[in-house]
C-alpha cells in the first residue's frame, strides 16, 4: 500500500457507542460488596437505591478493603456502628457509604476501648469467682482440720510453726491467725 492511498479495507465506523465492559475484578468488587452495600442503605431506611449510588458504595468499601487493609470485621462493625449511633453522632442524617473512610478509625477506636471495658470486667468477674472458690476452700480445710483428732491438729500445728520459723519469723510474732493459715496450707499440701 503507498503513502497517501486511502484504505480500502477500513472497517466503516458504526454510529453506536462502545460501551466499556466491567473488568473482572470490578465484577467480583461489585459481587462482594454489593449484598453490603444495599443491606447498609436497607438499615437507613433507603430501599430504592440507584445504580450509581450502589456502584459508589461498592468503590467505598472495595478501597477500605483492597487498598487501606481494613478486614471485612472492621469495615462491618463501622457500617452498625454507623447505624446504631445514626442519632447521636449523625443527628439522624447519613445519606451515603461515603462517610465511612472519615469515621472508621473513630468506629474502631471505641470497639478497641468497648473490648478493653468488657475484657476488664470479665477479669473481675474471674478474680471474684476465684475469691469465692477460694473461701469455700478455705472453709471445708478448716472443717476438714475440726474434725481430725485433737494429736494430729497439734501435730500440725508444730509443724506449722516450724514452717513459719523456717520462712523467717520470729517465734514472739508468730500468732494462732498465722499458725492457722499455715496449718491450712500444710493440710491443703497433704
Amino acid at each position: 500500500m503507498l503513502v497517501g492511498e486511502p484504505d480500502a479495507e477500513k472497517a466503516p465506523e458504526s454510529p453506536q457507542i462502545a460501551l466499556p465492559f466491567p473488568s473482572k475484578h470490578e465484577q467480583h468488587a461489585t459481587q462482594a460488596y454489593e449484598p453490603q452495600v444495599r443491606r447498609f442503605y436497607e438499615r437507613l431506611g433507603q430501599t430504592r437505591l440507584s445504580r450509581e449510588k450502589i456502584r459508589k458504595g461498592v468503590e467505598v468499601l472495595r478501597n477500605l478493603a483492597e487498598e487501606q487493609q481494613y478486614s471485612e470485621e472492621e469495615i462491618e462493625f463501622t457500617l452498625n456502628w454507623i447505624v446504631q449511633n445514626i442519632d447521636t453522632r449523625f443527628k439522624g442524617r447519613v445519606q451515603s457509604l461515603g462517610i465511612v473512610p472519615y469515621i472508621i478509625a473513630e468506629a474502631l477506636c471505641e470497639k478497641s476501648a468497648g473490648e478493653r471495658k468488657r475484657e476488664r470486667a470479665s477479669v473481675r468477674r474471674l478474680e471474684e469467682q476465684d475469691a469465692v472458690d477460694s473461701q469455700g476452700r478455705t472453709e471445708r480445710l478448716l472443717e476438714q482440720m475440726k474434725e481430725l483428732p485433737v494429736e494430729e491438729q497439734e501435730r500440725l500445728r508444730n509443724e506449722a510453726i516450724k514452717s513459719l520459723i523456717g520462712q523467717g519469723y520470729q517465734r514472739q510474732f508468730v500468732r494462732d491467725t498465722l499458725i492457722r493459715i499455715e496449718m491450712l496450707r500444710l493440710l491443703k499440701q497433704e
